[in-house]
């Protein structure tokens, strides 16, 4: 996904005009046109206009180091999904974890070498397409509630150098002629148990000697991360059906192809950026959420040195301008402002604006956002200026 960035002239007006909230009596003290916006609001939502197929106090969730938001995006898709439709309770819950591991195993990602947080990182509609919808089922946050993100890498990494010694172990073994050392070959089984059990917090999976000996004897790390995630989600009562979920419609500001070389080439598409609008709007009319493709560097500041552009700052809002010369780049606008993918739930005037509820993926502490942000960020979900969210939007998926 590639996204695009508020330039430095904009963050800067929209620094000189921010508007502090309404007191109670100053609603006559709007100007016509503020009025007209006021009355233009109206509040939409898919905790408003369907409940409760998402709950106003869903709770922001922390994508930790598995650079997984478009997984974290699609679960809350399909949660509000399933909840609207009735196929799951309120409170119920698709792990995260779980999708981003079945969307990596359905991408035949091997993980032998990659960083788990740099592999393969897809969009809502890849991810719900992959992970969730073709299986036929969803695995319930659950079966891996205790897995920290925040740690988890670390921990995986135990895991492979586990497997390295063992198939090692095997190798020597074998090379030699002789027999294995069963007292090293019990402490590297033991040892995986242990991370598996008390580092990874996959609790209540049970590995008896002779299985975890030849999970750790696959081919490739991947599997076996893949077999503890299949393992947990099989549990009873884990998985739930996800018949009849239909897939993600995708509307983007640029099309992208790819030449007989491999080389891709990019077409920006003007007329989308009212459709995107439309998208939004849409759908959180129809009591869903929208998932959006945008730049993250946004998020953590408003500094226009910071958010200056790449393309000419003497033009706001000049992307359409800038994508149709020879110096369009959206690897290099992703590389720069950092690909990012986040629910829209919601949107009313708030503090003196027309704003929209996003639900990030970097967990419930506003201390990760600027000052401007926090005043408008509440259990890290952020309201967003309808203006500022609709010039950072690059696509938008919706049901």
């Amino acid at each position: 996904m590639q996204v695009i960035r508020l330039t430095s002239v904009l963050a800067l007006a929209l620094a000189m005009h921010a508007t502090c909230p309404l007191a109670l009596g100053d609603e006559e003290k709007l100007s016509e046109q503020d009025k007209a916006a006021k009355a233009a609001c109206t509040t939409i939502g898919a905790d408003v206009t369907s409940p409760p197929s998402l709950p106003a106090d869903y709770p922001v969730r922390s994508q930790g180091d598995f650079n997984a938001c478009q997984s974290y995006t699609a679960t809350l898709m399909a949660d509000s999904w399933l909840i609207k439709n009735k196929k799951v309770a309120a409170s119920y819950r698709t792990s995260p974890v779980a999708s981003y591991f079945r969307f990596l195993k359905g991408k035949g990602a091997t993980l032998d070498s990659e960083r788990l947080g740099d592999a393969f990182g897809g969009t809502p509609s890849s991810s719900l397409d992959v992970a969730i919808r073709p299986p036929g089922k969803a695995c319930s946050n659950e079966a891996l509630k205790d897995i920290d993100p925040e740690k988890f890498f670390d921990y995986s990494e135990q895991l492979r150098k586990c497997q390295v010694r063992y198939k090692a172990l095997l190798a020597d073994a074998s090379k030699n002629n002789k027999t294995v050392d069963d007292n090293a070959r019990a402490a590297l089984l033991n040892e995986a148990q242990c991370v598996i059990a008390n580092e990874l917090k996959v609790k209540g999976l049970a590995y008896d000697s002779l299985q975890l000996a030849k999970l750790l004897e696959s081919k490739h790390y991947g599997d076996i991360l893949y077999d503890i995630i299949d393992k947990a989600c099989a549990k009873p009562g884990m998985e739930v059906a996800t018949d009849g979920m239909p897939a993600l419609t995708e509307v983007s500001l640029y099309e992208q192809k790819k030449d007989a070389t491999g080389k891709f080439s990019y077409k920006l598409l003007p007329e989308n950026f009212s459709k995107i609008k439309k998208s939004v709007v849409d759908a959180l009319s129809a009591g869903n959420p929208a998932a959006m493709a945008y730049c993250s560097k946004y998020l953590k500041t408003t500094d226009p040195e910071d958010l200056e552009m790449i393309y000419p700052p003497e033009r706001p809002n000049a992307f359409a301008t800038y994508a149709t010369t020879s110096k369009f780049d959206v690897p290099k606008l992703t590389e720069k402002c950092g690909p990012h993918v986040s629910p829209v739930t919601r949107r009313e005037w708030h503090n003196g604006a027309c704003m929209y509820l996003v639900h990030n993926s970097w967990g419930m502490d506003c201390k990760v956002y600027d000052a401007s942000r926090k005043k408008n960020c509440d259990k890290g979900k952020l309201w967003v200026r309808e203006n500022e969210l609709f010039e950072n939007i690059i696509s938008v998926s919706t049901f």
